[in-house]
């Protein structure tokens, strides 16, 4: 029995470890160096303390926002999480939802409460707070998905309201043993 807890341990310690090195390889590879990739996780390991979406969660967002050109710096992406959180969604789905939207796809966004038509050569967006705006392309539609997020928006406390739940308390303590993980592992780690 005690082998059994023990090996369980170590393969937890294990499948963490190697989940995070394979963070550490897709924003490697992302990124085009193994410097900025482990700046960027570090970023995004204290972001994750703070926002309801753990880190392979944010990891995965990160990507595929940087990969259509949309900003992934810590104020674009705690507005994206607002509107993620606020609709019970994970970031990654709203990211894709908001990839979707660049090429003119706005089928995903309802799940986010934005509905979006095309008058003319102009963007409708009727927004979930009953708002209405209108905005001349796609980029300009992924900013207003934003916007209602940032501070000021409809959603902008999403995450706020969110970090005094009990749910909140166990995602940072996962956060927390999932760190102590690979650092542990880190230390083993061959040179």
């Amino acid at each position: 029995l005690i082998a059994l807890a023990g090996s369980a341990v170590i393969r937890g310690i294990v499948n963490t470890y190697t989940e995070f090195e394979s963070f550490r390889t897709v924003l490697t590879t992302f990124l085009g160096s193994a410097e900025l990739a482990e700046q960027r996780l570090k970023g995004l390991t204290i972001l994750a303390d703070k926002l309801p979406q753990d880190l392979a969660d944010l990891t995965g967002a990160f990507v595929i926002l940087t990969r259509n050109g949309i900003s992934a710096g810590v104020d674009s992406l705690t507005a994206f999480s607002n509107v993620a959180t606020a609709n019970n969604k994970t970031f990654t789905q709203l990211s894709e939802a908001i990839a979707d939207a660049l090429t003119g796809q706005f089928e995903r966004l309802k799940e986010f409460g934005i509905r979006v038509s095309q008058e003319n050569d102009k963007f409708v967006l009727n927004m979930a707070d009953g708002s209405k705006k209108v905005v001349n392309s796609s980029r300009e539609v992924v900013e207003a998905v934003k916007a209602i997020g940032a501070e000021g928006g409809a959603f902008a406390d999403a995450a706020k309201n969110n970090a005094d739940t009990l749910s909140q308390a166990f995602s940072n303590l996962q956060g927390k043993v999932a760190a102590a993980k690979v650092a542990f592992m880190d230390e083993l780690k061959p040179a």
